[in-house]
């Protein structure tokens, strides 16, 4: 069910675990959103959820393919809360995830679609 789900990440070969969610929603999800104000839209939340067996180099976070942030936490575990206090007012935006650890591994989650009602 997973892969039919879309709630997968890939790895260049390395063991890693990897979850990115936004609220309910977790990587692979399209979600329906209703904008209240087009002129202001609300900020969107997410949580970053990275385990490696080496340190983590870098956390990029990327909407609709352009880094949007990024991190150099130097670190095996990461529990991050980033939120988009400015969120594009298009009618498709996605998140996604990369991460890059100190011996080069890389993994990327499934993107978050986030679909204007």
């Amino acid at each position: 069910n997973a892969i039919r789900a879309r709630h997968t990440f890939g790895t260049t070969g390395a063991k890693m675990k990897l979850l990115f969610s936004s609220g309910s929603a977790i990587m692979g999800d399209k979600l329906l959103v209703e904008i209240q104000n087009p002129a202001s839209p609300q900020s969107i939340h997410f949580k970053v959820e990275v385990e490696a067996l080496t340190d983590i180099k870098e956390l990029v976070i990327f909407r609709n393919n352009r880094i949007i942030y990024s991190t150099t936490p130097n670190q095996k575990l990461i529990d991050l809360e980033w939120v988009d206090e400015s969120p594009l007012n298009v009618d498709f935006v996605w998140y996604y995830v990369r991460i890059q650890t100190s011996n080069d591994e890389i993994a990327w989650s499934s993107p978050i679609w986030f679909i204007k009602e």
